[in-house]
Order: C-alpha cells, then sequence, then structure tokens
C-alpha cells in the first residue's frame, strides 16, 4: 500500500513516512486529530533535531554508548 496526500508532500515525511499510516488509509480520525498528531511528530522530530549535538557529544565523551539508543526498528 502506498502513502496517501496529505503526507507525500509534508516536510517532515522524510523522516516521519506517514507514521499514522492506518489512519492515512483508513481516515477514521477528523481533520482535527490528524492535524494533531502531525503537529506532535513534528515537535518530536524539531526536538530530536535540536539534542543531536548534545547527544554526539556525550556519545564522544563516553558518557553513553551508542547502543544505548538501539531499538526494534519495526516499532
Amino acid at each position: 500500500m502506498q502513502i496517501l496526500e496529505p503526507c507525500l508532500q509534508c516536510e517532515y515525511f522524510d523522516i516521519c513516512g506517514g507514521r499514522y499510516f492506518y489512519n492515512n488509509r483508513a481516515k477514521l480520525w477528523l481533520t482535527e486529530s490528524e492535524e494533531q498528531v502531525c503537529k506532535t511528530f513534528k515537535h518530536i522530530i524539531d526536538e530530536v533535531r535540536d539534542a543531536v549535538p548534545k547527544i554526539c557529544n556525550i556519545i564522544e565523551n563516553n558518557t553513553i554508548k551508542e547502543s544505548q539508543f538501539e531499538y526494534e526498528k519495526y516499532f
């Protein structure tokens, strides 16, 4: 199955990938609810982007290990 609009035109799509894929196809939520989900994902992405330099620094200083960021990819 293919992701539908509005996800394909979103500037965050390359990172998000249409995270709420099921709803993208089933259209179970109101537009306002979809917008809130998108807004939440965009906020999380922006916060992580802002934290990347700090994360890289603490990995380089051996404060934490890169392996501590591993997760099950399908989640």
